[in-house]
């Protein structure tokens, strides 16, 4: 049995990611977020803990509360950030900034020393991560602070043997788009569902394989 942990799990590509997790029925699933609506056709097989992540208070409350020891930890937590920088507020920029980077950090601080030898981290980034693009500096800040932060710490969980996995997955079919307005043909845009099968299989991986990062690119898009 795995304990497996997917923050940000009752919406998009983390709920795609939940609803295969349950479908090996050995695996002990645990769901954090904010809107449990979406949950309730599983909700009788996970364990569901309504937080934002990004919140520290509700961060260490849940730090004290949580005993469970984690095989894997899946964090996919995240915004859209579109525009320029002088068109965004001093508040949204500090809302993404906390939802895109912060949440990651503090999740990760706090369930330290619940991660168990040989287990495994995976964090969902995105291409934004890796490649500069206009008009999306909001985003590429919090995104290319995620990636330093997680492999500054896989240098220093070496000894601990904890595996940190970045996923940055190019454009796909993400509620995002929609809520933001981005004219984007999402007919072009990757399945959900298969980045969701490329996640679920790194926590299949044996023991002995190690992803630092998988890249899944949109060649329809840059």
């Amino acid at each position: 049995m795995k304990n497996i942990l997917v923050a940000g799990g009752t919406d998009g590509l983390g709920l795609e990611i939940v609803k295969l997790l349950i479908e090996d029925t050995s695996n002990h699933v645990i769901v954090l977020g904010r809107n449990p609506e979406k949950l309730k056709s599983i909700i009788g097989k996970i364990d569901f803990y309504k937080i934002d992540v990004s919140n520290e208070v509700e961060v260490e409350n849940f730090e004290k509360s949580f005993q469970v020891q984690l095989d894997i930890l899946i964090i996919s937590v995240g915004i859209f950030g579109h525009g320029k920088i002088e068109d965004f507020t001093f508040a949204q920029i500090r809302n993404s900034l906390e939802v895109n980077l912060l949440g990651h950090m503090f999740l990760t601080k706090a369930l330290f020393s619940q991660l168990l030898p040989g287990s495994r981290v995976i964090s969902i980034n995105s291409m934004s991560g890796i490649n500069a693009t206009k008009e999306r500096s909001l985003l590429c800040a919090a995104k290319w602070g995620l990636r330093g932060f997680y492999n500054a710490l896989s240098e220093e969980w070496k000894g601990r043997n904890i595996m940190i996995t970045q996923i940055f997955p190019g454009f796909f079919d993400s509620e995002y788009m929609d809520k933001v307005g981005i004219p984007k043909d999402k007919g072009k845009a990757i399945k959900k569902e298969l980045i969701a099968k490329q996640i679920v299989g790194v926590c299949n991986l044996p023991d002995n394989v190690y992803l630092p990062e998988i890249q899944i690119k949109n060649i329809s898009y840059t």
